[in-house]
């Protein structure tokens, strides 16, 4: 069987072709460079993806501190919840510092509330580590009006809808 093969290449080599191998190796090559290309993420696709992921963050920190302060969730699990979600929603916010999409104005814009978020649950943890309803509070307050001004400018960015 193996002469066959060199039969049929020696005889596309004659013509002035190439060989049968060559041409398989070409098109597996091309096939592969446009996977790679399309496989590829753009930095504002990826900053989406950061924004969506850091506004799940803070909507379930906000769910575990409330159910935290409404006695419907142990403190060990409500604080192991909200350090999680904030740590989420800091490597959130550092790629999109890090990234290059877009204007720096928009990042900033973006960036400050997701921060803000950020400091509010980590007080947030301290006061449910400490026992402090009434810190604990304040901290899910001032979590969900940061989170608000993080909503604000991404609905600014939607179209309306039809």
């Amino acid at each position: 069987m193996t002469l066959g093969i060199h039969r049929r290449t020696a005889r596309l080599r004659g013509n002035g072709l190439p060989s049968a191998r060559a041409v398989s190796r070409a098109i597996l090559l091309a096939a592969g460079a446009l996977v790679l290309a399309s496989c590829g993420e753009s930095a504002s696709s990826a900053n989406k993806r950061q924004v969506k992921s850091a506004a799940g963050a803070i909507a379930t920190g906000e769910m575990a501190l409330s159910a935290w302060l409404a006695e419907a969730a142990p403190a060990d699990y409500a604080r192991r919840t909200v350090k999680a979600m904030r740590e989420k929603l800091a490597t959130a916010a550092d790629e999109i510092g890090a990234s290059d999409a877009g204007p720096a104005a928009q990042r900033a814009i973006t960036l400050a509330p997701m921060r803000q978020s950020a400091a509010a649950l980590e007080r947030a943890e301290a006061a449910i580590k400490a026992s402090d309803r009434a810190g604990a509070e304040r901290a899910r307050g001032d979590a969900a009006r940061a989170a608000l001004n993080f909503a604000a400018p991404a609905a600014a960015s939607r179209p309306p809808p039809r």
